[in-house]
């Protein structure tokens, strides 16, 4: 989850920003992150002994690798090509920062979009990390 928070409100916004049909690239994105949380919020509702558990963590593993496959091999080279060694290590940076106040459990319905991470995630993010601390839920 924190990954793709931070991935919502710093380099999706890079990515329309820089990359030719970038904000094609970003829908698309979003909607994969709209399956991989879906997916996530099944997992965290499931018992891990039953037997949906495993099928639904094989599935959350095919959607995973794809997405990073899909940065990996395509957003990211047009990212080194269209922005500045300086502009990508700030994105980073952000990224880094981001992750640390990120929700660590998947909302579907929360929204995936900058405003909304940079206006209200850090308080859902708050109120996961104290819920995990609570439960004694490991989140790193």
């Amino acid at each position: 989850m924190r990954h793709a928070v931070a991935e919502e409100m710093y380099v999706y916004p890079a990515i329309e920003k820089y990359i030719p049909n970038g904000t094609e690239e970003v829908e698309h994105d979003k909607q994969e992150h709209d399956e991989i949380v879906q997916v996530m919020k099944q997992l965290e509702d499931c018992n891990a002994v039953a037997p949906v558990f495993m099928a639904q963590l094989e599935k959350l593993k095919g959607l995973l690798s794809h997405h990073a496959d899909d940065e990996e091999s395509q957003q990211f080279p047009k990212m080194r090509t269209h922005m500045s060694g300086d502009q990508l290590i700030e994105l980073g940076e952000k990224v880094e920062q981001a992750k640390t106040l990120a929700s660590t459990h998947p909302h579907p319905s929360a929204p995936h979009s900058e405003l909304f991470h940079k206006s209200v995630g850090a308080s859902v993010g708050m109120v996961d990390r104290l819920s995990d601390k609570l439960t004694g839920r490991k989140t790193k």
